[in-house]
């Protein structure tokens, strides 16, 4: 199964909430509209969604281009070394304890 996010797109995650991907991930993106990933429009700076994780298989990938991940705990937590992981032209920022754990 795979995700596709297309440009443009703003995801906003409530507090607390993981995404976890188990499957494939991938944001369908261009310079111009570039996807965000965000705390919910309005909340507080203190209530911030937790991470987005990859538990991914041989078969599965994660692929961020042109995407922001703002305003959670962790932006981006590797839980898995097989498939396929690529972050490209992405700005991870303003996360509480990393913009990346592996």
């Amino acid at each position: 199964v795979t995700l596709t996010v297309e440009p443009g797109t703003e995801i906003e995650l409530a507090e607390d909430i993981t995404v976890t991907v188990s499957g494939s991930f991938r944001t369908n993106r261009t310079a111009v509209r570039p996807v965000m990933v965000t705390r919910s429009d309005g909340a507080a700076a203190d209530r911030r969604w937790e991470s987005l994780r990859y538990n991914g298989t041989d078969r599965s990938s994660l692929r961020l281009n042109h995407t922001t991940l703002r305003g959670g705990t962790t932006g981006l937590t590797v839980a898995s070394s097989d498939g396929r992981i690529e972050v490209v032209d992405s700005t991870v920022r303003d996360f509480t304890t990393a913009g990346l754990a592996v």
